[in-house]
């Protein structure tokens, strides 16, 4: 099973696609929303992108979209859900 990185990478681009944003090679110190360009709407379906794939939510465990701008942050997040 990929890690929570590489879900969360390979989901990115595939926002990415859908939504015609220029494809930008997902590093871990990217800003979701100011380096990649991600609105409210393109957030929600990642998270329900990674919920899907990684079987966790850690949203629902009491952490908040203020504890996460970056892709590290996110993938952090994950990761300590799923240990």
């Amino acid at each position: 099973m990929a890690g929570p990185f590489e879900v969360l990478k390979k989901s990115i681009q595939a926002i990415q696609e859908q939504q015609g944003y220029p494809k930008h090679e997902v590093l871990p110190d990217f800003h979701l929303v100011h380096d990649l360009g991600f609105a409210s709407l393109d957030i929600a379906q990642l998270l329900a992108m990674m919920e899907g794939e990684l079987g966790v939510d850690p949203f629902a465990q009491g952490a908040t979209l203020d504890q996460v701008a970056t892709v590290r942050e996110m993938a952090g997040l994950y990761s300590r859900q799923a240990a």
